[in-house]
């Protein structure tokens, strides 16, 4: 389907990454309602926790939640009127605060979520460094031999300020130095991220990823960490199996856990398979989706599927990188493989208004 034109006055500014809708107008309207309806719901929970809002703070959220739901309200019917032929999503990016999305939600692929992976590299492999003070000792990131995951420990420099907590979800300064490193449990893997601005305004507010408030709205300090806990694999609940934590490479410092993974990455059990192997789909930001097996011997977790394409040859799950391709105007997800792997080509992306309301709607659910 052809992108739509749109006027000058409906572009965002460069280097802005907009949840851009390209769409027919029938689509967009029916989304529409779907987004209406999705109002009312907010706007009758909403008014349900604050009418029996226990405390004080809670009150506020419902009252918060009320006139979010309805803004969304609002929103839904007017796009339904005008027949929507065209709008610019600011919704919600995967990294709000908070929310839970069910473990069977998973992403229905329309025409607007525009998905494609490109045969052609989005960068050469050197493209993908880290941020600084990590690039430098990105030779002893590695999956080791027994599955265990190795990531360089660093030390606070000494302009850092310790006595000043620098992120609202601090949780403790590394205590490591030059060749110290942390392994963690086989099956763990993590996500990094390029400098992309993720700020995203929604209902007057803006959220994104930050240290604390006044910081830039940016994941690029950070890996995010998905650390393998110990014990029985939990099969219907593929994240119940992991301590998911920012490691912050720019001031050396960890993030306490981010519950709030579940509202940027959908999980779905599909089953056991025939060498009792197990199943998922991970849906990436509500939009993209790769498949991950868990082989029976609990070895390294291995990605088979990804975008709608079968790998011949699955590859670990280790690295994830994440970011916004200006070229393309799109995001995108890049998995990078330890040596000896193929990496399979990014994907890239554009988040359609039902899987950004999907977000927003369990960011109001936190």
């Amino acid at each position: 389907m052809e992108e739509q034109v749109f006027p000058d006055q409906w572009r965002p500014s460069a280097g802005m990454p907009a949840l851009r809708i390209m769409a027919r107008p029938d689509v967009l309207a029916e989304e529409a309602l779907g987004a209406l309806t999705m109002g009312a719901d907010a706007l009758t929970n909403g008014a349900s926790a604050l009418t029996n809002g226990a405390t004080t703070r809670l009150a506020e959220e419902a009252l918060e939640a009320l006139t979010n739901g309805a803004n969304v309200f609002t929103n839904g019917a007017t796009a339904l009127t005008l027949g929507a032929t065209e709008a610019v999503g600011w919704l919600a990016s995967g990294l709000v605060e908070g929310g839970k999305i069910p473990s069977d939600s998973v992403s229905d692929m329309s025409t607007e979520d525009a998905i494609s992976s490109s045969m052609s590299s989005l960068h050469s492999e050197e493209g993908f460094e880290f941020t600084p003070l990590l690039q430098a000792r990105a030779s002893e990131i590695a999956l080791l031999p027994s599955g265990a995951l190795q990531l360089p420990v660093l030390a606070p420099e000494a302009k850092v300020n310790r006595d000043e907590l620098p992120d609202a979800k601090f949780a403790r300064w590394m205590d490591g130095g030059d060749g110290i490193t942390a392994q963690l449990p086989a099956q763990s893997f993590f996500v990094d991220y390029d400098d992309t601005d993720m700020s995203i305004t929604a209902f007057g507010k803006t959220y994104g990823p930050q240290r604390k408030p006044g910081d830039p709205y940016t994941m690029r300090p950070y890996l995010c960490v998905f650390e393998r806990k110990v014990g029985t694999w939990d099969r219907e609940d593929f994240l119940a199996n992991f301590e998911v934590r920012s490691w912050d490479f720019e001031l050396a410092y960890v993030t306490s856990e981010r519950l709030d993974v579940r509202v940027g990455l959908g999980t779905k059990f599909l089953g056991q398979g025939g060498e009792g192997e197990l199943r998922y789909e991970l849906t990436w930001m509500q939009t993209l989706s790769f498949e991950v097996v868990v082989p029976s011997s609990g070895g390294t977790l291995l990605v088979s599927n990804f975008s709608g394409h079968k790998l011949e040859r699955p590859v670990p799950l280790f690295r994830l990188r994440s970011g916004w391709d200006f070229m393309r105007s799109q995001w995108y997800l890049a998995p990078l493989c330890p040596s000896g792997y193929d990496n399979p080509e990014p994907a890239f992306y554009r988040v359609g208004v039902w899987n950004s309301a999907r977000m927003i709607g369990a960011y109001l659910q936190r």
